[in-house]
């Protein structure tokens, strides 16, 4: 028997097991509404805000019948984000809803939505949330991403009104430029990554 075949009657072993084992120790609860953490208010402050924009529509389900019938369960659904606003993006909402929160938070009749600029790092995927996010809310965008990640994907953010800047290195050589010239420029952040001090809009971000 091969390692693949043994892999899979392995798993197919560990299907049947989960089938006939409930866990009896199991206590519902409610979500952990946690201050400074990912809560309820948060996704329901996001959700009325999304869900309001023109051309919204709830993802479609796909249903999964063989693979169902293989793990033993009665139904797997499949959640497609991929036709999220004609973006492609499986993060196309999180990111647009920081940018759209931040300029709502940041505009004034001194300092017009055209006169702010937000910025992150990226491998794609959030960077085009971001910058469609700023396309919506009339700012500007600088998208910073690594030496790795393709020319379409670049395009993508381009296509979309942002300024690219690539930088030789990793994912985290291209936040360390985009932190730096935030600072310079005062740019405002929209990572998808938190750290010390900063974790208001990553949470908008997984609001999203």
């Amino acid at each position: 028997m091969t390692h693949f075949a043994r892999h899979i009657a392995a798993a197919s072993a560990a299907a049947r097991i989960v089938e006939l084992v409930a866990n009896v120790a199991h206590r519902a609860t409610r979500f952990p509404d946690l201050e400074g953490s990912l809560n309820s208010q948060h996704m329901a402050h996001a959700a009325e805000e999304i869900s309001s924009w023109p051309g919204y529509a709830a993802p479609p389900l796909h249903c999964l019948p063989e693979l169902a019938a293989w793990l033993g369960v009665r139904e797997v659904l499949y959640k497609d984000e991929a036709m999220r606003f004609g973006l492609g993006s499986f993060k196309s909402l999180g990111g647009a809803y920081a940018v759209v929160k931040l300029v709502a938070e940041k505009c004034s009749i001194d300092t017009p939505a055209a006169d702010i600029t937000v910025t992150t790092a990226t491998d794609g995927n959030h960077g085009r949330s971001v910058a469609w996010g700023a396309q919506r809310a009339g700012c500007s965008a600088v998208i910073y991403i690594h030496s790795q990640v393709s020319g379409a994907r670049e395009i993508a953010l381009r296509e979309l009104g942002a300024k690219v800047v690539r930088v030789d290195g990793n994912y985290e050589a291209s936040l360390a430029a985009c932190k730096h010239d935030a600072k310079t420029h005062g740019w405002q952040m929209v990572s998808d990554t938190s750290w010390p001090g900063y974790s208001k809009i990553p949470l908008q971000v997984m609001a999203g």
